[in-house]
């Protein structure tokens, strides 16, 4: 059985991830984990350290004497390798929490293989219900149900006075400046 996932206290602390994007981007679902490939990532994988499939070759290459038994960097090769398919789903998150980052300024995450890539990974995102959500749904219907009912007439209700108060400015707006026409007029 997977371990339970971690409290959020450190990540929260220091306005990273909440525990529900945590648990949301690591797929986990009620303390397991859900492995679910949806979205092909091969040609972005081309694109992510590029050079690193020459280095394999040259670390495997017999011929290539200076690259010969180093160990430490076929395992850090082979990092990157596994890295890369990582780097790629956490870049989408971590480019809403810090789009000026310098890293950003890669050919890969301006491409548009990965624009589309992040699109739909945003849309998967959204469309997943939270933990905290899915556990209100299956213990407390009720009270979920009334929660949804309250915030939708929250926003109705914002809506309204948003419609009211333009309307408002407008007369105002049209009030005022029939008021300096006339003082206009009477001027003359």
């Amino acid at each position: 059985m997977l371990a339970v996932a971690p409290e959020p206290v450190f990540a929260e602390l220091y306005n990273g991830a909440s525990l529900d994007q945590i648990c949301r981007m690591g797929r986990w679902d009620s303390g397991s984990y859900q492995n679910l490939q949806w979205l092909r990532r091969d040609a972005l994988e081309q694109q992510t350290f590029p050079a690193i499939e020459m280095w394999m070759q040259r670390l495997n290459d017999e011929n290539d004497a200076p690259f010969q038994n180093r160990k430490t960097a076929a395992a850090f090769i082979k990092l990157i390798l596994q890295l890369k398919k990582i780097i790629l789903q956490d870049a989408v998150l971590w480019r809403q929490l810090d789009s000026k980052n310098r890293i950003f300024k890669e050919p890969v995450f301006s491409s548009a293989a990965f624009k589309q890539f992040e699109e739909d990974l945003v849309v998967h995102m959204e469309d997943i219900p939270t933990p905290s959500a899915m556990v209100l749904q299956e213990t407390l219907p009720v009270i979920e149900k009334r929660f949804s009912e309250v915030l939708s007439e929250v926003k109705a209700n914002n809506q309204a006075t948003v419609a009211a108060v333009q309307h408002i400015v407008q007369q105002l707006l049209t009030t005022a400046n029939s008021s300096t026409s006339n003082c206009k007029a009477c001027a003359n």
